[in-house]
């Protein structure tokens, strides 16, 4: 069946990775040494995603893992350096987004995200307006993988699963989405999604093609 919608994950996805020294800067702010911050960091973060807890509630535990106390300050210094980091938008992805939407496509995002970040991008991306819909999980309290937000989603774009092309960075997601009768690829570059979705007959990203690396 023809691909009509295609679905994307923002992290990593549409947005560039956080570097070594986004994390070292956020360690830096927290005033934590010793274990890969990143770890603490991703180990807190499944119910921060699902809107289960909010910014502040997210750094305390970093906090009480750590051994440290946070002042009301120093929390939301972290908050604001937390978005920051996925403000980088992918230029090559956001470029093919636009491609696929000028032939008709409908282009969607689907992430994981926590409220404060998802509030800050609603308001401060105007890349946000090339999307026909977006949904964030801690706005829906429901994240990936967990099938209720894939359904969420398929109901509020009004595409049938099998109509649907999504493409996540993680496989346990990617896994999900397949379950439910969606193509679904695992991003890992691109210059392997130009080569990916030539099978669906959609037009590769155009990075690629003009010599851009991702």
């Amino acid at each position: 069946m023809r691909i009509s919608t295609v679905i994307f994950d923002f992290g990593y996805v549409l947005s560039l990775p956080p570097r070594t020294s986004d994390y070292q800067g956020l360690a830096a702010l927290a005033g934590i040494d010793g274990e890969p911050f990143d770890k603490i960091y991703w180990d807190k973060r499944t119910d921060y995603d699902r809107g289960a807890i909010d910014g502040p509630a997210y750094w305390w535990r970093i906090a009480a893992t750590a051994g440290k106390e946070f002042t009301p300050a120093q929390v939301d210094s972290l908050i604001a350096a937390d978005i920051a980091i996925w403000m980088r938008a992918n230029l090559v992805m956001m470029e093919w987004v636009r491609a696929l939407k000028s032939r008709g496509l409908k282009v969607v995002i689907l992430s994981n995200m926590p409220i404060e970040i998802s509030r800050h991008m609603r308001q401060s991306a105007p890349w946000f307006r090339e999307f026909d819909y977006v949904c964030f999980s801690a706005e829906v309290q429901l994240a990936k993988p967990d099938a209720a937000i894939f359904h969420a989603c398929l109901k509020a774009v009004r595409s049938r699963p099998q109509e649907c092309l999504f493409i996540d960075d993680r496989m346990e997601n990617v896994e999900a989405a397949r379950a439910l009768g969606m193509q679904a690829l695992i991003f890992e570059s691109v210059q392997r999604l130009a080569s990916e979705v030539r099978p669906f007959n959609l037009p590769p990203p155009v990075g690629v093609l003009t010599g851009c690396s991702d």
